[in-house]
């Protein structure tokens, strides 16, 4: 299975997945930093009574750093399993004495594995920007610990294994048709409607999705690998 996942990394396009992650960053501090510097604080905190502290610079850093992995993870899909689909070269990969559901599962992990480090490299190397701009001309003045904890690192990875299960839930849509168009399509409306913050202040934080519904869709993003690796196991290529 390793072996598989070693030919999809092989295949990749990583120039374009770096260029795409140095963006993102640079869009997120700037963003950020713009966003301490052109708000009131006063008007700020009727919304959101963190602001601003580094709370808020990592809640806004999190949302960010989730919208952008479901559209990253949206690239993965087209590239590693639609256009696979798409082009019938899954058909030849299929002629291999090696049973499909491997072969498939071993796309899936390469897919959440490249996903949700992306998501965790994006929220650690945009706080460490943010923090470098705030030394030259410093918005905060608490000190950076207390945000560092345990349980801190432990939301990250829970709000990334989240994240990247959320993001599977395109492969449903655009395995109906084998359309890229449609999975980029669901792709974008599941990033804006679950992850940004249109309903804020939300329990006074900035995160666009209460637990009641983040659980529930990671599950279906879960059951929906599951239900691809079945149907795809069981059923010609078509």
């Amino acid at each position: 299975m390793i072996q598989w996942m070693k030919m999809d990394m092989v295949k990749t396009d990583w120039k374009m997945y770096l260029l795409g992650f140095g963006l993102l960053n640079m869009i997120i501090v700037s963003c950020g930093w713009l966003l301490l510097h052109a708000i009131n604080p006063a008007d700020m905190k009727l919304m959101y009574p963190i602001f601003p502290s580094y709370r808020f610079v990592y809640e806004w850093i999190i949302t960010a750093s989730k919208f952008g992995t479901t559209i990253f993870e949206a690239v993965l899909l087209v590239g590693i399993i639609l256009n696979e689909y798409k082009n019938k070269t899954i058909l030849i990969l299929f002629q291999y004495p090696y049973p499909r559901w491997k072969l498939l599962l071993s796309k899936i992990l390469l897919i959440g594995l490249l996903a949700f480090t992306f998501f965790s490299c994006t929220t650690v190397v945009s706080f460490i920007g943010f923090m470098t701009m705030n030394t030259f001309d410093a918005m905060i003045d608490e000190p950076i610990t207390s945000l560092l904890s345990v349980h801190l690192l432990l939301e990250i990875m829970i709000q990334g294994l989240g994240t990247v299960a959320i993001g599977f839930i395109p492969l449903f849509f655009g395995m109906i048709h084998k359309s890229v168009k449609t999975t980029w399509i669901t792709s974008t409306l599941l990033a804006v409607l679950i992850h940004l913050p249109i309903n804020a202040p939300n329990e006074r934080m900035i995160y666009g999705t209460k637990p009641i519904l983040y659980i529930p869709l990671a599950i279906a993003g879960i059951m929906v690998t599951v239900h691809f690796i079945y149907q795809a196991n069981n059923r010609d290529v078509s």
